[in-house]
């Protein structure tokens, strides 16, 4: 292999030696010599130099990030550890809401009991009460109770009605008070019936029936109507007073009229007069159906008027023992 001389070039006013490879098919060298005579037919500036590299580099391309240190990954939450700190978080709340309702709760019933002692103690011994009509009703009691029996009581009524509420019978009753007929009402099995008379016999309502009749009424009479027997449970003083109102009443229905009752009109007086003050709601209100009955005795009204009294004094008889 025959070795080459150096070649010589003029850089910037100085000559420059540039030595060459033995190989000439190494493309490397042909590319020296070539970059060597395209400098030597200008000049060569170094800045240039300077001046390409920095404007060859830009922040933007990833391959000059090589000198930049790895920015370290922070560490996450594991899941598990978020499940976990929620299902705290809502066991936390939870208990503490459930703690104050169950709190006010218990506040509440302690305040209920006490308030309730308070008036237990409070309350006057042979505590009574009022009623509607002004009569003298104590609250049921049983301390001293007895057994009473209500006794069966039949009749045959004059039924001018029956209807399914209250208003409906009212409105009904004053067709028949517009032409001076009294009714009463009684609640039976969630039906209102409405009476305008009554009598021990069937026959002993066909003449009241016919003057009805006369007036344009379509009263039903002889139907017979019934109370069963009860024992109920009422004061020692109840008892006895209502004891006395069977016989009574029985006595009346075979002859429901002024004149045939006038004697037995002292009776009723007697057995108002033995009523005790202090007695249940059922029993004043049998007390003041009496009062009414006596009343029309002594002025002496029509015998319907002293029937439809007769029912209402056993109504509040049979309701006792309800």
């Amino acid at each position: 292999m025959d070795k080459r001389k150096p070649i010589s070039v003029r850089m910037n006013g100085k000559e420059t030696s540039i030595k060459t490879n033995s190989n000439d098919d190494n493309p490397w060298s042909s590319s020296h010599r070539e970059q060597a005579a395209a400098a030597a037919d200008k000049d060569f500036n170094p800045d240039d130099l300077i001046e390409f590299e920095k404007a060859s580099r830009t922040n933007d391309d990833p391959e000059d990030d090589w000198y930049q240190l790895k920015k370290t990954n922070k560490r996450s939450v594991p899941p598990m550890f978020k499940m976990f700190l929620l299902a705290a978080i809502s066991a936390i709340l939870v208990g503490v809401t459930l703690g104050f309702i169950m709190l006010r709760m218990f506040a509440g019933i302690d305040s209920n009991g006490v308030d309730q002692a308070n008036t237990i103690q409070t309350m006057p011994p042979g505590n009574t009460n009022t009623n509607e009509n002004g009569t003298v009703v104590s609250p049921p009691s049983s301390a001293g109770n007895e057994s009473l029996t209500i006794e069966s009581l039949n009749a045959f009524v004059i039924q001018a009605g029956v209807f399914s509420t209250q208003e409906k019978a009212e409105e009904w009753q004053q067709n028949y008070q517009a032409v001076g007929y009294p009714t009463m009402t009684w609640e039976r099995d969630g039906q209102f019936h409405v009476f305008a008379g009554l009598s021990g016999t069937k026959d002993g309502t066909d003449e009241s029936e016919s003057l009805m009749i006369d007036q344009g009424l379509e009263p039903y009479s002889g139907k017979p109507w019934s109370t069963e027997e009860m024992t109920v449970e009422v004061a020692s003083d109840e008892k006895e007073w209502i004891q006395g109102f069977a016989e009574l009443w029985k006595d009346a229905l075979t002859a429901p009229s002024s004149d045939s009752l006038g004697g037995s009109r002292q009776d009723w007086e007697q057995w108002l007069s033995n009523y005790p003050e202090q007695s249940s709601e059922q029993v004043a209100a049998l007390y003041q159906s009496g009062q009414q009955f006596v009343e029309s005795l002594s002025q002496e009204k029509e015998s319907l008027q002293l029937q439809v009294d007769l029912l209402t004094l056993w109504k509040h008889y049979f309701n006792i023992g309800k």
